[in-house]
């Protein structure tokens, strides 16, 4: 399969007392999106695909408390096309 290089964007839409809730886009078909950081919790969804130009939002539960900003810096997208 020949994927297109994405351009995967986000933003923290909302940081309540124990999750973070973000919004996804990107510009092209991505496969296999994996979101991760060394903090500490779970996302709502992981390995998913996505499709151009239509809004994920995804929630990370937090088990322990992390700002916005840290969590931002830490936070990595991968994806099937960068995976190889």
């Amino acid at each position: 399969m020949k994927l297109t290089e994405p351009n995967i964007n986000y933003k923290i839409l909302n940081q309540e007392e124990n999750r973070i809730v973000l919004e996804i886009c990107t510009d092209v078909l991505v496969k296999d999106v994996r979101l991760k950081t060394p903090a500490k919790g779970r996302f709502s969804n992981n390995y998913f695909d996505m499709v151009p130009n239509k809004n994920y939002t995804v929630y990370f539960n937090l088990e322990v408390p992390i700002s916005s900003g840290e969590f931002k810096n830490s936070l990595s997208i991968v994806s099937l096309y960068n995976s190889y």
